[in-house]
This record gives structure tokens, C-alpha cells and sequence, in this order.
């Protein structure tokens, strides 16, 4: 399991509502060129204060003035004629009087001015306002795209007019954008001179109720939820537009039934719903333990503590140990359902501590899966002795369509170098299976092998079943591996 699945697990708590599916996904962000005019705010110069200063309390001629801060007369009278230039001294009978202007210039030292910029600003566009963003929070269409992450598109999805730009939201922003290096008060926002489009990464969690037909979409932005993203994502009538909320309520044919028949799939529907109370307690334990034990290693790594000796190790091992056996006491739940951000997990503790067989049914195989890690493992599972089966491959591929190729090939340069690993293009296979030794085996709708990382892929409802009965297990294995092997027919 990714940092991705582990963080998605603490969001699915939603009153009434479960979480069927999630996608780290791009939210536009425009930078936008800006033709403001407005008011500036700097500092004036020491000597101009101190002039200021000193005739307020009386010093009102420039031979005064000059001899109290010790500067030459020239130099006193250049810095009088430029307070007389931004109308904040008068010369009267001789003398040097403050304004109203050179009074508040004596209090703030700051100078106000008008002028006409150019300037560029982020805008979110989904929330429609001015935001400041750090470079490494934003990624280019292209980079998005070799990610193989989704980009969300706005409503209306059109560089804003003048008029929709609130003056002081662009305010707020160049003055915090500017850390106090200066002020700027804008007057008004004259043109939109140009927009380019960028993407900050965000996780798309899509809900779906329990009882009912109603969808939900919500965003976790740098680890937390945003409400405005969500509301104003529901506003633009994001559901329908990508057609999020229909995929969802499709009702098509429950995984287990395609594999075993209505009769059996009725049975362990029944069974799974009486354990459902017990595994949902097992897996709130579990998700706060991995919580735990993801905390003390990122400060683990962040303290440079020797992982191998110290206190904080201890801990981690404590916590591990605890795991594990809140895994094997939800295992012996013979029948539960699998949360969509659980597929992951089992995926890989099926390639790290199978010790005899391994079985993966999966219509697709992309790079979002079958990376170099991913290798290693099926390497390292081939080296202990474990048969590894795995079959794949549909002659359409509906809306869908692979990010790479050549994971598929990696696998079959594999299995050509380890007799131990059996692949099978079936070419026709819908089933999405995973099979470990003679312990789980889980039938689902969640692609096994390219479950990540498809910017064409629908949302839709993922869950699957684990099913732990040891004669279903082997019968479901054998009439597989047959298929793999070539000797057998659907």
C-alpha cells in the first residue's frame, strides 16, 4: 500500500455514505497576467523622515535642519524640494510647514503612489479566487499526463473577464505574495492579458450512499479534506459532467457471480454481512495502528534516529507485531468485503510472504502497477519458491486504454527467464482474481495490475470480497491455472 492508500483510509468515514473509489487527480490553477493600476506604498528615504520630523517640532529652515542631522545645505535643500515635490511640505514666508500629507508621512514613513503594472497571479480555478501556490505545488499539463494523473476541468473553463476578479482578493494576494516587502493598493483591475493553465495535485475520493442512489465527491488537498473544493465542484455539476455519479450507480453483475453462480455468491453475501460489524472494527484498529507506525517512522527518518537500536524502533516493532496479528484476526473472518483502498495492501502482502502459490487475473497491466519495485518483489517471491500465475488481456479495452506497453512486456521477459512465473494473455477475461496460497482469495471489480494512474479510466464503484474457504480457493486456482496453461476452456 502507497502513501496515497494509506492516507485515503482516514477519510472514509462519512455518515451514511462509503467510499467506492479515489484518484490522485490535477485541479487547474491559472496563472494569469494582470494589468493593474494601482496605489504603492514605500519607505522614504532617512534623511526625508528626519526632515519631517524635525520640522513638526519646529526646526522649519533648511540651514535649522541641516545643522541638527549635519548634513551640507545643498544636500537639505535637495531633500526640502522633494518633500515640496510629493506635496508634503509648503514653503511659507520663508519657512517649511507639514500638509495633511506630510503628516501622515511623518506617522507611516510610507509614500503612496500611483502607477500602472504588470503583474502575473495564480487564480484557483475551481474556487475562483486569487491563491499563492509554491513552485513544487504546481505541475505542468504534460507532467500530469506522464503521471498518468487526471485533470479536472473547470466550469467555465475560460480565463476570467476584469470585472469577475475581486480587487481586493488580488490585493491580498500580491501583498502576501510580496511578504512585506512592500504594499499595494489596487485601484483597479484594467486587463486579463493572458492565462496559462497549471494543475495542483489533489486525491478525488468518490462516496456513494448506503442505503440509496446518491453520490459524493470530495478532495484532500496536502493531507486534508477541502470542503470548498467539494462544494463548489458539486455546484459546477462536476457528477454529471464526468459522468461519475452514473458509472457509480450501475448495477451490473456482483464479481463473486460471475465466478461461482448466484447460489454461492448469495450464500457469501449473507455470510459476509453477518461478519461485516467484526471486520469494520478490525480494520478501524488496523488503519489507526498503520497511522501510528507511519508517524514514528517519518519521525524516525526526520530525527536520524538509528533505527536498529533505539527506543523509537522498539516502539515501531510493538506496533508492527500488533498489526500483524489484527491482520491474521481479519483473515479468520472467513467472508468480509474489501474497501476499495484495501486491494492495494492485499496485492502486496500476496508478492512479500506468499510461500507457495500466487494467482492474478487482471483484464489490464500498466506501469502504474508493474513498476521496478514491483519486479523485485515477483523476483523475490520466484527465488523462494513460489509458483506465480498470471493471466490477462481483453481484445477491447472499452474506454480504457494502457499507459504503457512495456510492463506487459517486462512480465514476459520474466516469465521466459524463471519457468516459475506463467503468464497467458486470455484475451477475453473480464474477472479480476487475486489468490494466495490457500489462504484468501478475492474476487472484485478493481484491475488487480493497472489499478492507478489512468486518466481515461471511469469512476465507478470498487469493492471486492474475501473469501477464505479453502475448497472455493482451490477450485477457482485450478480452473485458472488450466486456462494459463492452455489446457482448459472457459
Amino acid at each position: 500500500m502507497n502513501d496515497v492508500d494509506n492516507l485515503v483510509v482516514r477519510f472514509d468515514n462519512r455518515d451514511g455514505f462509503k467510499m467506492v473509489d479515489y484518484e490522485v487527480v490535477g485541479l487547474p490553477v491559472w496563472r494569469l497576467g494582470l494589468i493593474l493600476q494601482n496605489l504603492e506604498e514605500t519607505s522614504i528615504a532617512a534623511t526625508e523622515e528626519f526632515a519631517l520630523r524635525l520640522i513638526k517640532e519646529g526646526f522649519n529652515s533648511v540651514d535649522d535642519i541641516g545643522a541638527l542631522l549635519g548634513l551640507d545645505r545643498e544636500v537639505v535643500k535637495s531633500v526640502a524640494g522633494d518633500l515640496v515635490g510629493m506635496d508634503a511640505v509648503v514653503v511659507q514666508d520663508g519657512k517649511l510647514t507639514l500638509t495633511k500629507m506630510g503628516e501622515d508621512l511623518r506617522r507611516t514613513a510610507l509614500l503612496t503612489k500611483p502607477s500602472e503594472n504588470v503583474v502575473q497571479i495564480h487564480y484557483d480555478a475551481i474556487l475562483k479566487r486569487p491563491e499563492v501556490f509554491r513552485p513544487y505545488q504546481l505541475f505542468t499539463p504534460r507532467e500530469l499526463k506522464e503521471e498518468g494523473s487526471m485533470q479536472i476541468n473547470p466550469r467555465p473553463n475560460r480565463r476570467p473577464e476584469p470585472g469577475e476578479l475581486g480587487r481586493e482578493d488580488v490585493e491580498a494576494y500580491i501583498n502576501e505574495a510580496v511578504k512585506g516587502a512592500r504594499s499595494t493598493r489596487v485601484i483597479r483591475i484594467k486587463d486579463v492579458t493572458s492565462r496559462r493553465v497549471l494543475y495542483q495535485k489533489a486525491i478525488m475520493l468518490v462516496f456513494k450512499a448506503n442505503y440509496g442512489d446518491d453520490v459524493q465527491v470530495g478532495f484532500v488537498i496536502d493531507r486534508r479534506l477541502s470542503e470548498e473544493h467539494e462544494i463548489e465542484f458539486a455546484k459546477s455539476d462536476g457528477l454529471r459532467r464526468m459522468g461519475i455519479g452514473e458509472a457509480v450507480r450501475e448495477r451490473g453483475l456482483r464479481p463473486e457471480e460471475s465466478l461461482l453462480g448466484k447460489a454461492d455468491a448469495r450464500r457469501l453475501d449473507q455470510e459476509a454481512r453477518m461478519s461485516a460489524k467484526d471486520a469494520s472494527d478490525l480494520k478501524i484498529e488496523l488503519s489507526e495502528i498503520k497511522e501510528k507506525i507511519q508517524e514514528k517512522e517519518e519521525q524516525n527518518t526526520e530525527e536520524g534516529a538509528d533505527v536498529g537500536n533505539d527506543a523509537a524502533a522498539k516502539v515501531i516493532r510493538g506496533l508492527m507485531s500488533e498489526k500483524n496479528s489484527l491482520e491474521k484476526r481479519l483473515n479468520e473472518i472467513r467472508v468480509h468485503q474489501v474497501s476499495v483502498y484495501e486491494h492495494p495492501d492485499y496485492l502486496r502482502n500476496a508478492f512479500e510472504t506468499a510461500e507457495n502459490r500466487i494467482l492474478v487475473i487482471s483484464p489490464w497491466i500498466t506501469r502504474a502497477v508493474v513498476d521496478k519495485r514491483f519486479i523485485d518483489l515477483i523476483r523475490g517471491r520466484l527465488k523462494s519458491g513460489v509458483d506465480i500465475f498470471i493471466g490477462y488481456g481483453l481484445d477491447e479495452r472499452e474506454d480504457e486504454s494502457p499507459i504503457a506497453t512495456s510492463a506487459e512486456m517486462d512480465l514476459i521477459e520474466e516469465s521466459k527467464q524463471n519457468k516459475g512465473l506463467c503468464m497467458r494473455r486470455l484475451g477475453d477475461t473480464h474477472a479480476k482474481v487475486l489468490i494466495k496460497d490457500d489462504e484468501y482469495m478475492i474476487t472484485t471489480s478493481f484491475n488487480w495490475l493497472s489499478f492507478r494512474g489512468n486518466p481515461n479510466r471511469r469512476f465507478r464503484e470498487e469493492w471486492g470480497t474475501f473469501i477464505g474457504i479453502r475448497e472455493m480457493i482451490d477450485k477457482q486456482f485450478e480452473w485458472f491455472k488450466k486456462r494459463i496453461l492452455g489446457r482448459g476452456e472457459e
